[in-house]
């Protein structure tokens, strides 16, 4: 959202004229709560896996992170991805009938034509 979309918003629903800098700071801190517990909720990623794996022996997690250098706080382990497959879709995928699909790819540069 913009700061002029903000403004807009706190005139129209409150009445209230707030100058731009006052706009500017609360969407700031705003974004960096959000930042922040993001960053926070990422740390219970290893033990919902574990929790899952402890419910269903068959089921599939895998979580992939990377080691990043951050000026302030030193290294930290960031989250790149994370694979959960439960056993059901395993099971469903080994019965399924094998088919191939195949997307084109088209060129517009100097020959006009689909890959």
């Amino acid at each position: 959202m913009a700061i002029r979309e903000i403004l807009e918003s706190i005139q129209f629903n409150y009445g209230v004229a707030v100058n731009r800098e006052a706009a500017r700071l609360a969407l700031s801190s705003l974004i960096h709560d959000r930042i922040e517990h993001q960053q926070q909720q990422f740390l219970h990623l290893p033990a919902y896996l574990a929790l899952l794996g402890s419910k269903n022996q068959w089921i599939h997690t895998a979580l992939h992170t990377t080691i990043e250098n951050s000026c302030e706080k030193g290294y930290r382990s960031c989250c790149q991805r994370v694979f959960i497959c439960p056993a059901e879709s395993q099971l469903s995928f080994i019965q399924m009938r094998k088919f191939m699909a195949l997307d084109g790819t088209f060129l517009k540069a100097r020959f006009v034509q689909t890959l």
